[in-house]
Order: C-alpha cells, then structure tokens, then sequence
C-alpha cells in the first residue's frame, strides 16, 4: 500500500512539474533591437505589463496588420512573415507576447492571457489612424491569442494559421505522438492534473468557444494536411463558430510547415483574400 501510494504520489507530482515547465517563460528575456526601416516600440496591456514590438509603416498601406509568433518564438523569430507583408502594401506591428522575447510576464497559458496583448497592439494601431483597416495574423499561439481576444476585438480580418481549438484535446494530441501507447495515457491525465494548479482557468481554454467574429470579417485559417497538433478537425470547430470562415488547406505540411507556408505563394494568396483589392 505504501509503495502504490508513492507511486500515485509521484504520478502527480510529475504532471503539476511538468505543467509548470510548459506553462513558464521557455527562456529568459532577450534583447530584440529592431532591424533597419522599423521603429522599437513598449506597448501596455490593460493588465499592466510591457510587451515589445517593432512598426514598419507603409504611406500607401492597404491594411495595418499585428503579427503575432507561436509558441515559444518571437517577433524576431517572424521578421520573414513581417517582411512580405510589408512587400504586399501593408504597414506591419510585429508583437512579442507576454513570457517571449522581451516582452514582460512569466506565465504563458497558452494563449489566453496574451489576448490582452493582442487588444493592445490593435488599440495602438486605431490610436495613431482610427480609420485604418487593421487585420490580425496570428501563428498557431498567435492565432488563438487573437480567438481569445476576438469578442473584444475591433478589427476588419483575420488569418489564423494552426491555431488550436481546445487544449486538453491539444494536449492529448501531443501525449499521444511523443509517448507509447499506454504511458500516453497516464501523461496526459498527470497534465491535466498539474495544470489545475497552474491554469485557473483550464476550462475556459478552448479558443473555438471564444471566437466570436462579426458575419462581415473576413476570416481565414490556414491548415497543415499532415498537422497532427492543430488539424484540420480543429480549424472546421472554429469555422463552426465563424460561418464566414476560409479555410486554406496546405498540401503535405505538417504543423511547422503550415507556419512558414503563410509567406509562400499560396499563402499570401489567402492573405489576400482578407486584405482585399489594392
């Protein structure tokens, strides 16, 4: 009986470890100085903490766009994705979230909190030209950052590339493709377990339930054929609560690929279909 207690003692033990680990800042802050032709900006959150990002204006701008990384990246990490946006006419605000880059906060749940960062970015956009048309790409992170913030949210579009639909369904996919059948199983409910202290608000997690976007913004979501951790599944949930919604689907990506593919020539043609004629 002791030995069966330790060991369930120890199973839990690792999930709220663990979950920790995954819901902590990845790596300490680091110095992101802008490149050439950008302007280093500190925006405020209503929640009180300094996010870093840098603007690159277009004079003949088709749309202001917030550009917004994934998981464990950076605005540094998508200045490729920056750049081409600013080649299709669009002045660019690239954000890093909270508990990335530069950018304050050491708790990173998974997107919900950076809604906060995510409003921020689109409200300094409206503060400078109310009248702009401002539209959000958010990658995998970003993307459901930008699901979480939409209910609040003033914009004229969206592109959500790989965003997840429900966490625990996110985290089941990821047990289930690292781990043996079995101790797959034990892992994910020792995550579950561990993010009940670490995430208040664990079942609220579920960007589809949150997205809440007026019928006349376009929306796109951009899907990985081979995506095994935000799948097409995912993207037709969220389209479920977004009718309008196109969904983009990348030939043989998986999760990774479908990230880099939004430069790529059938990416830009997706983003072109919320920016509109120039």
């Amino acid at each position: 009986m002791v030995l069966v207690l330790a060991l369930v003692a120890a199973w839990a033990a690792s999930g709220v470890v663990v979950a920790r680990v995954l819901t902590r800042r990845a790596r300490p802050v680091f110095e992101e100085p802008a490149p050439p032709g950008h302007v280093a900006l500190r925006l405020r959150t209503s929640d009180g903490l300094s996010l870093g990002a840098w603007y690159r204006e277009r004079v003949d701008e088709r749309a202001a766009v917030v550009l917004v990384h994934g998981n464990g990246g950076s605005r540094t990490l998508v200045r490729a994705h920056a750049a081409r946006l600013h080649e299709l006419g669009c002045s660019v605000l690239s954000v890093s979230l909270r508990a990335h880059g530069d950018s304050e906060g050491d708790v990173n749940d998974l997107g919900y909190s950076a809604r906060f960062d995510v409003l921020a970015a689109t409200a300094h956009l409206r503060a400078h030209a109310p009248a702009r048309r401002v539209v959000v790409v958010g990658l995998s992170l970003g993307a459901a950052a930008a699901l979480y913030a939409s209910p609040e949210l003033d914009v004229d579009g969206y592109v959500l590339a790989a965003p997840y639909a429900d966490l625990r369904l996110a985290t089941r996919r990821r047990t289930r493709r690292y781990l043996p059948h079995g101790l797959d199983v034990l892992a994910y409910e020792a995550l579950v377990l561990g993010a009940r202290v670490w995430l208040p608000d664990l079942d609220r997690l579920r960007p589809a339930a949150h997205a809440r976007i007026r019928s006349h913004v376009p929306v796109v979501i951009v899907v990985g054929e081979r995506d095994d951790r935000a799948p097409r599944s995912d993207a037709d949930a969220i389209a479920a609560s977004v009718p309008q919604a196109w969904i983009e689907l990348v030939a043989n990506a998986d999760h990774e690929a479908t990230l880099a593919h939004v430069t790529s020539a059938q990416g830009v043609a997706a983003i072109e279909r919320v920016l509109g004629p120039r």
